[in-house]
């Protein structure tokens, strides 16, 4: 690809990040500062600029996989379903997820990524009786050097963090290894119809979890149920403040 074909390539994905934004934000109601929604884009800039000719080999996108009619340990029936990018060519057939996290954190945290991957091989092949050859997950999270090359806005310093950067990691395939995960959704399923809900301790809230941030921090901010958590209220109270911006607000809220 030249040149020019690669700045108009990059104009277009501009064009289609900025159309898919309006339509999901007019479809859930929600918008994102202009800060997260720069990073979001960088990171298809980086999928592109890196994974271009995987990204031009995918044959199918947010492919939906479904087990069905599985059972919990008390009983109970319920469905796994997810989501996955298929490349198929003459030599190879391989499984995609992407994620975006950053490739450090999907290293440290494999085994659960390997058992997610293996159990959507198991899903694939269970519908169309193909087996997959291989399965990896493409990291679209920025390391802190590629972050500040970001930041800084010199393209010739994006581009040197892009060629140290790494999203690509390949899982092992074997789609036999699903009963333990499988185990772990069934008793799932059967502690929220049970409604045995136990968040973590306060205590637990405040270990060290990912990037440098704690389970409050790494965990609890994405939850819809901390603010009717006595766990995360506590945690609130005890620091007297939260990590995110409106943490004042938090606050006050608990202090009601």
């Amino acid at each position: 690809m030249n040149e020019e074909a690669f700045f108009d390539m990059e104009l277009q994905l501009r064009e289609w990040f900025d159309d898919n934004y309006e339509e999901l934000k007019l479809a859930g109601g929600h918008a994102l500062s202009t800060r997260v929604k720069k990073i979001a884009f960088q990171h298809i800039l980086q999928y592109w600029r890196k994974m271009k000719e995987i990204a031009n080999e995918v044959t199918d996108t947010e492919l939906t996989l479904t087990l069905s009619k599985q059972k919990s340990p008390l009983g109970r029936e319920y469905s796994v379903k997810g989501n996955v990018d298929l490349l198929r060519t003459e030599n190879t057939f391989y499984m995609y997820d992407i994620k975006t996290e950053s490739p450090d954190n999907i290293k440290d945290n494999l085994e659960k990524y390997k058992g997610q991957l293996n159990l959507y091989a198991k899903m694939y092949y269970d519908l169309y009786g193909d087996p997959m050859a291989k399965a990896a997950i493409i990291a679209t999270g920025q390391t802190e050097s590629l972050k500040e090359a970001w930041n800084s806005g010199d393209e010739k310093k994006v581009n040197e963090e892009l060629k140290k950067w790494n999203p690509f990691i390949e899982i092992p395939v074997d789609k036999d290894s699903t009963s333990e995960l499988l185990q772990i959704f069934g008793d799932t399923v059967d502690k929220i119809e049970e409604q045995q809900f136990s968040p973590p301790n306060e205590e637990e809230l405040q270990k060290k979890k990912r990037q440098n941030k704690n389970f409050a921090q790494h965990v609890c901010d994405n939850c819809d149920g901390r603010f009717s958590c006595p766990s995360f209220k506590n945690y609130i109270l005890d620091n007297g403040k939260a990590s995110r911006k409106n943490s004042s607000n938090i606050v006050k809220y608990f202090k009601q």
